[in-house]
């Protein structure tokens, strides 16, 4: 088990306040999993949208990724190096198919600490709002909604059970 202890792992949860910037993002984050890494942590987990926020839709659908993707290989390369898993909440994942409907999963990523992603959660419920001032929210506009729940997944600090 990396860096803790079999009766009392670490675990570090973390906030970040995304941008529109990836690599900026990336840089936060990476420096908070570096630090968790220090400290022994066996688990990190970073919250939804900690890849980027678009400032708007069109902004958002043209930063989305692959799995496959170089940011989630970053993020692969980083479990590896420091020796821990990610809970990574809330990445947005191009859709299956992407190059007709341009629509992305919020997807919850759990990699293990050889930077192998264990467990794929994508979001089912999505979030649609109106108010009354005018402002109007339709994640469903451009968010396919996933259709399961992905099994709990055993992890060095105990089972995980992914949600966004």
């Amino acid at each position: 088990m990396s860096g803790s202890s079999a009766h009392n792992p670490l675990i570090a949860v973390c906030q970040v306040t995304s941008t529109a910037n990836k690599k900026e993002n990336l840089s936060a984050c990476s420096a908070l999993i570096r630090e968790a890494s220090a400290r022994n942590a066996a688990m990190v987990f970073l919250p939804e949208a900690f890849d980027y926020i678009g400032g708007s839709t069109e902004e958002t659908l043209s930063l989305a990724e692959s799995l496959e993707g170089a940011l989630i290989q970053q993020y692969s390369a980083l479990a590896r190096e420091c020796r821990l898993w990610l809970s990574l909440g809330g990445f947005h994942e191009k859709g299956p198919n992407w190059e007709k409907d341009r629509r992305i999963s919020n997807s919850h990523l759990l990699l293990d600490d050889t930077g192998r992603i264990r467990s794929v959660y994508r979001k089912a419920h999505l979030f649609d709002v109106e108010l009354q001032s005018g402002v109007s929210l339709k994640e469903s506009s451009f968010t396919i909604p996933g259709m399961e729940l992905a099994p709990p997944v055993c992890t060095p600090v105990g089972k995980v059970q992914l949600i966004v």
